[in-house]
């Protein structure tokens, strides 16, 4: 389990797969997070959970593997 809003988690995770194969045929990065509702009424900590874990914790995970 991963929390991937927290790219440090993310990090590990990728170096745990790494560790425990060699190769990877598929990967399905099925997740994703949205806050119902206005950007403008959104605080920055949800926002960045958004970021992190639709955007920037996909590009780690390929990036690393």
């Amino acid at each position: 389990m991963c929390d991937l809003s927290d790219l440090n988690a993310v990090n590990k995770l990728v170096d745990e797969l790494r560790q425990h194969t060699k190769k990877i045929d598929l990967f399905i990065y099925n997740a994703g997070i949205l806050i119902p509702s206005y950007s403008w009424e959104a605080t920055t900590d949800q926002l960045s959970a958004v970021m992190n874990v639709n955007f920037f914790a996909p590009i780690r995970v390929i990036n690393g593997l």
